[in-house]
This record gives C-alpha cells, structure tokens and sequence, in this order.
C-alpha cells in the first residue's frame, strides 16, 4: 500500500511541475489542492499515522 501510494504522489507531483504557467488558473489551483490532500492522506494511512 505504501508503494502504491508514494508511486500516485510522484505521478501526481510530476504533473504538476509539468503544469505551464499560463495553464494555472483558479480551477488548476482547486484541483491540485484537492488532489493533493488525497495524496496525502492516502500516504498518511499506508504510514499508519492517521
């Protein structure tokens, strides 16, 4: 699980950072901050520290 879970963050994190300037709108915004939460927390249970 914790495999699984850092391998989404990094595909995750790689879109992000290929993400263009003008691409980052408010929506684009909303939505990283929405994906990353998941990310996280998905981390956090494979961590056991939630």
């Amino acid at each position: 699980m914790l495999t699984e879970a850092a391998k989404v963050a990094t595909r995750l994190l790689d879109g992000l950072d290929d993400t263009r300037p003008d691409d980052m709108t408010e929506a684009y915004y909303i939505h990283a901050y929405n994906e990353l939460t998941l990310v996280l927390r998905d981390l956090l249970d494979a961590l056991g520290a939630r």
